[in-house]
């Protein structure tokens, strides 16, 4: 017993040994556990701070995208203008760059935005070049977005590429989206020079470097239709025919398209249907690039026209209800061009009437030719909501021996631009029998009307309708420059990638992506 006293004696202390040895295992443990989670915690803020600085990039993205199109129609080399109101304006370029621009945020961090000055040449940006889908040479204009946020430590560098399709004429020629039917002049055999010469081309129905695109049916009979016969590579002026998907079989018993005479270089089956674009812009923008064209401070109308000595009885143009009417047999009057092909004079008119050899012409073609002459409706809406005409108004008439800028040099110098009666998807077009019967340069755009070519007669440009018909022996010429006439369409994005924290270049802001 003494021995067994002896050692429990030895064994006095141990427990409280033991218990500093647990005590320091468990605080080496929690330290652990606490470092740990101030080290989750640490990296969940700083993603949490990545996320909030990815968000808020891409809402001044769209800020910026939002800038861009309130401030349209906005030409290259022009930014967005921002005022203390909200309202935004264009102003010029600085040093190459839009902005920067700074945009705060909900977060509290604020993010800045740059915006290249836009063009048509290849854009070094997110993503590729956007190309037009049927044939090379269309206006598409873009622009690069990057946007910077910081938040809490955290930077995100995001950057777009936005495009606006700003042409007017899809196809080189003519475009009838709901169905094309160009008549006389079949069995005639015209050799190429002949076809190859538009000023000495024979009688008879003929297209020159022209298409024809519809979605509907087509029926052709024509002397010449000139172009690259080939079926390679769609160029610049090219004879071809465009189909929508699903346009129909046959064509009155006949395959659709129904061709006699001339062949275009081939048929082209789009994927998608073929359309126009709105000419809600235009008729938004006027002389002063902002205003409506159917107000005063926005077009030539109180200035620009003028009544032909005494061949008129009356007074041809109505300032109330903006109808040019020249009322009797013979009556001649004169719209005011401009110099500047890129800035046309512009007239809103919400009906033209021509009587029986009724003309309308430039008044001085050579000096001053370039103009725009817009043909109102009942069913246009202004910015606030109210009707651009009145009601029975938003048509052209046109009597025998009528002509409407027959004597413009160019096709840029008489640009008419029909809105129509009929419902905005142009499924009730307004029909308009046009009796311009000579050699005339035009550019003819009414998405929403029937166009019916009824003296035949040479034209020079382009023509888009809903419905086009020429029943009679039409030659019709493309002329590409009225690819130069572009509506103001809205910027949309095509690509997206995130970039390194800070520009590769410092003096380009859109580096590093």
């Amino acid at each position: 017993m003494d021995s067994v006293r002896r050692f429990s004696r030895g064994e006095q202390g141990v427990a409280l040994v033991v218990a500093l040895g647990t005590l320091l295992v468990l605080s080496v443990v929690a330290a652990a556990v606490a470092a740990s989670t101030l080290m989750v915690k640490q990296q969940t803020t700083h993603d949490r701070a990545r996320v909030m600085a990815l968000a808020d990039a891409e809402s001044a993205l769209r800020l910026a995208t939002y800038d861009l199109n309130q401030a349209m129609p906005i030409s290259d080399g022009q930014c967005p203008s921002v005022a203390a109101n909200g309202t935004v304006t264009r102003t010029a370029a600085t040093n190459g760059q839009c902005g920067p621009y700074s945009a705060p945020m909900p977060s509290g961090a604020t993010t800045t935005f740059v915006i290249s000055p836009g063009g048509v040449s290849p854009l070094p940006c997110a993503g590729a070049q956007v190309t037009a889908p049927t044939r090379p040479g269309l206006s598409i204009h873009q622009r690069c977005i990057t946007s910077t946020a910081a938040v809490r430590g955290a930077t995100r560098r995001i950057q777009i590429r936005v495009a606006s399709v700003n042409y007017i004429f899809p196809i080189p020629g003519i475009v009838g989206t709901h169905n094309v039917r160009i008549g006389q002049g079949a069995g005639s055999t015209y050799s190429l020079s002949q076809c190859s010469s538009p000023n000495s081309l024979p009688n008879g129905t003929g297209l020159v470097m022209a298409s024809v695109g519809t979605n509907g049916t087509v029926t052709t009979a024509l002397g010449c239709w000139l172009g690259d016969t080939s079926d390679g590579t769609t160029g610049v002026n090219t004879s071809r025919l465009y189909l929508g998907p699903n346009t129909p079989a046959t064509n009155n018993g006949a395959p659709n398209p129904s061709l006699t005479g001339a062949q275009p270089g081939g048929v082209i089956r789009m994927t998608a249907p073929l359309s126009l674009p709105t000419l809600t812009p235009l008729f938004q923008a006027g002389a002063d690039g902002v205003s409506d064209t159917s107000l005063p401070a926005a077009n030539n109308n109180a200035l620009g026209i003028h009544t032909v000595a005494s061949s008129c009885t009356g007074t041809p143009y109505n300032a109330t209800t903006r109808v040019l009417d020249l009322g009797n047999n013979g009556c001649s009057v004169t719209l005011d061009g401009s110099t500047d092909v890129a800035h046309p004079s512009i007239y809103n008119f919400c009906g033209i009437n021509l009587p029986n050899n009724g003309i309308l012409s430039v008044t001085n073609p050579s000096a001053a030719p370039y103009l725009q002459v817009y043909v109102d409706s009942t069913v246009r809406k202004r910015a606030d909501g109210s009707a651009a005409c009145t009601t029975g108004t938003g048509t052209v008439t046109m009597g025998n021996g009528a002509s409407i800028l027959n004597n413009a040099t160019t096709s840029l110098g008489a640009q008419i631009f029909i809105w129509g009666t009929g419902d905005p998807d142009g499924s009730a077009g307004n029909h308009i029998s046009w009796r311009n019967g000579a050699d005339v340069k035009m550019l003819l755009v009414a998405p929403h009307a029937e166009i019916d070519f009824q003296n035949g007669g040479r034209i020079t440009g382009g023509i888009a309708a809903y419905d086009v018909t020429a029943n009679n022996n039409m030659q019709f010429i493309w002329d590409e420059s009225v690819d130069k006439v572009e509506r103001g369409a809205l910027f949309y994005r095509v690509s997206y990638t995130e970039c390194s924290s800070a520009p590769l270049i410092p003096t380009d802001p859109h580096s590093g992506c």
